[in-house]
C-alpha cells in the first residue's frame, strides 16, 4: 500500500487503484513566512533528534521523498489526538541560538537531524512540519485503513511529492 501526499491531499493507493482521498496540508509557521515570533519564548520549538539532546530549531515542512509508515499510534495527547501515523521521514535542520530572554536569536552553523515527521490531525492551522489531515474523522478513517495492513506485516509507503 502507498499513501501519496500531493500537498493538498493524501491519496491512499492499493496497487494502481486509489482507494481513498483525504484533504491534507503542511502549513508550517516559521521565520521565512514571518509567522513564528523570534523573541517570544513560547514560540521556541526543539528538535527530536535520533541521537543527542534536543536543541532549538526553526520548523521546516515535511521532506519530499519516499518513506516507510512505521506505526499507527492511538493517543490522548492533544497535539496528535486521537491518532498519529509515524513515518521514517527526517531532515537536517539548523540549530538556533537563543537570545537573553530565551527567544530565537539567529541560526548557527550547527545542523541536527530532526526525526519526528508524522501524519496527524490538529485543531491548529499549522504544524511543526508534519502532514496535517484536515479533518479529524478523515484522520481516523486513514488510520483504520493503514493499521490492519501494518498488523498483517505488510509495508506501507508514504510518497511526498
Amino acid at each position: 500500500m502507498k499513501i501519496v501526499f500531493t500537498w493538498k491531499e493524501l491519496i491512499v493507493r492499493n496497487g494502481l487503484m486509489d482507494i481513498a482521498r483525504f484533504p491534507a496540508s503542511c502549513n508550517v509557521r516559521h521565520e521565512l513566512n514571518g509567522r513564528r515570533l523570534l523573541h517570544n519564548t513560547a514560540d521556541v520549538v526543539m528538535t527530536f533528534p535520533e541521537t543527542g539532546e534536543r536543541r532549538p530549531y526553526m520548523p521546516r515542512q515535511f521532506p519530499s521523498g519516499i518513506f516507510t509508515v512505521t506505526k499507527v499510534e492511538w493517543t490522548e495527547d492533544p497535539t496528535y489526538a486521537p491518532v498519529k501515523i509515524r513515518t521514517t521521514a527526517k531532515r537536517d535542520v539548523f540549530v538556533w541560538d537563543l537570545d537573553y530572554s530565551g527567544g530565537y536569536d539567529k541560526p548557527t552553523d550547527e545542523v541536527q537531524t530532526d526525526s519526528q515527521y508524522h501524519i496527524h490531525y490538529t485543531d491548529s492551522r499549522t504544524t511543526l512540519g508534519c502532514i496535517k489531515c484536515n479533518n479529524r474523522n478523515d484522520m481516523i478513517s486513514l488510520a483504520k485503513i493503514v493499521e490492519p495492513v501494518l498488523i498483517a506485516g505488510e509495508q506501507v509507503f508514504l510518497e511526498v511529492l
